[in-house]
């Protein structure tokens, strides 16, 4: 994964160490108090970039599948995570971000953003917004949702309608590059395994590891020289 964040950001260091700010494992329940969504925002909001990884489970969450396969997926954030103040759903929940983008541990697959000369099929005036990445990362309005990437947005975690945590992901393709020779009708399937909303079995998300300098930088003290 450092080497696809140095892909967009030339300057990331490919050691770059990440510490873990949450974990979910099985079957856990979007609601609740404190709700995972809660303490996903209170572990890993503010905390500058982060790498979302998530397990899927086979089938639709609706009609799994005993025996399919998993897919392993997930995103790279280039800015932090926060709950957006508004109350609706609106533009200003997107966040600029051009070094962001999905990715397939399972398909080996970087899915960057798309570029200027990319075949386009989505709105024609919001290309230029999506191609400097200012829909990269989308914060939703309740604490009660997790990372969301893409306009639409491409992925987004939230709670399904059986308690368990699911990603959508049928826009999938909208913000972020298909596979090579993947058709945008065939992408969020290549993605997450299925055009329908997929179960969570486990998520992940970490974010980078600030040196003593940084930290000292952040709290806004001098560093002794």
């Amino acid at each position: 994964i450092n080497g696809w964040i140095k892909e967009g950001k030339p300057d990331a260091d490919p050691a770059q160490a990440w510490v873990r700010c949450y974990h979910l494992m099985g079957n856990g329940y979007w609601s609740g108090s404190p709700s995972q969504g809660e303490l996903f925002h209170e572990g890993c909001d503010d905390k500058g970039p982060t790498v979302t990884v998530m397990r899927l489970k086979a089938g639709s969450q609706q009609h799994l599948l005993s025996n399919g396969d998993e897919k392993l997926v997930g995103g790279y954030a280039g800015v932090s995570w926060s709950v957006h103040s508004g109350t609706t759903r609106g533009a200003e929940q997107y966040k600029t971000s051009p070094t962001s983008f999905a990715f397939s541990l399972t398909n080996k697959r970087r899915h960057g953003l798309y570029d200027v000369g990319d075949s386009f099929s989505w709105n024609s005036d919001k290309k230029a917004k999506w191609v400097a990445g200012e829909r990269a990362v989308y914060h939703h309005a309740s604490v009660h949702f997790g990372p969301g990437f893409g306009d639409g947005p491409d992925f987004l975690i939230e709670q399904g309608v059986s308690g368990g945590l699911r990603v959508t992901c049928r826009p999938f393709g909208r913000t972020f590059k298909c596979g090579d020779g993947v058709s945008e009708g065939d992408c969020a399937e290549d993605f997450c395994g299925s055009k329908e909303d997929r179960q969570i079995i486990e998520l992940e998300v970490w974010h980078r590891f600030l040196t003593c300098d940084e930290r000292c930088d952040a709290r806004g003290t001098k560093r002794r020289r």
